[in-house]
């Protein structure tokens, strides 16, 4: 189906079928939302939205389903939101395509754990890439271009949760930010953040492992609060500490098997 120009959203899903699919239509400048699902669990796939007045995909279901391999370009708000239920939004091998949204390229509200955000390709939200805001999802082998925020920014207070093998390139502020919650944050690589690579405020307890954080404008690895172990990381031409432990930080964490490479400041710069 080809939808232009709706009064309210292009697509409105509210059938409690276990069963169904909102497939390869094309939906261009709706006033609302242009996919939204609020019951049932269909499968969202193949569809090309355009310059929706809200979200491009919005799922508030309860339940489960799957959001794959759409294209969505230029809404005025968020490229998909999850407000409620577990959907899988993406896979590595049916991406979707998010480019230019005007707020972040996916917001997940749910209080859901153990699915998340996988494989996806974000470039140029206005906000960032990734927004986790509740529950303990898996932000999973994504790759995000020119965030005007953060690449991946986690303020979930929820248990567990994952931000692991992405790709964040050119963010405005920093690659990867935790401020509640304790994600294990795992072989990330993030390039040429205009902050710090990967900034930690949360005072909960976790691991930041693995990454490979190259050219920060300041920090490489910036940790503020709690006691998270920092290990094996690969820190490159920091603007200024590639590793820091702020007064805030517990005496207790630990930092080890850490590569460390440039001459602009300290490698490890402790002041807890």
């Amino acid at each position: 189906n080809t939808v232009k120009n709706a009064g309210s959203n292009g697509i409105n899903w509210g059938s409690s079928s276990a069963f169904g699919k909102v497939f390869r239509n094309v939906v261009k400048s709706p006033a609302s939302v242009g996919v939204f699902v609020y019951s049932g669990n269909p499968t969202v796939e193949g569809n090309t939205i355009e310059g929706a007045g809200g979200s491009g995909v919005k799922w508030s279901s309860s339940s489960s389903g799957g959001v794959y391999n759409n294209r969505i370009t230029s809404p005025i708000g968020t490229g998909i939101v999850v407000s409620s239920g577990a959907p899988l939004v993406g896979n590595v091998f049916n991406p979707n395509t998010i480019e230019n949204a005007g707020g972040n390229g996916v917001t997940w509200e749910s209080s859901a754990s153990g699915v998340g955000v996988t494989g996806n390709v974000i470039k140029s939200p206005v906000n960032s890439g990734v927004s986790v805001s509740a529950g303990g999802p898996s932000i999973d082998s994504n790759t995000i271009e020119n965030a005007g925020k953060y690449g991946v920014v986690w303020t979930s207070s929820g248990s567990g949760g994952y931000v692991q093998r992405n790709i964040v390139k050119s963010p405005v502020l920093s690659g990867v930010s935790v401020s509640s919650g304790n994600p294990l944050v795992k072989s990330n690589t993030i390039e040429n953040a205009l902050e710090h690579g990967i900034r930690w405020w949360s005072t909960r307890n976790s691991t930041v492992e693995s990454n490979v954080v190259k050219t920060p404008k300041y920090r490489g690895i910036s940790i503020h609060a709690g006691d998270p172990v920092i290990k094996s990381n690969t820190i490159e031409g920091a603007g200024t500490d590639a590793i820091f432990l702020d007064t805030g930080v517990l005496t207790s964490t630990a930092v080890e098997s850490n590569v460390v490479k440039g001459k602009v400041g300290c490698g490890i710069n402790v002041n807890s």
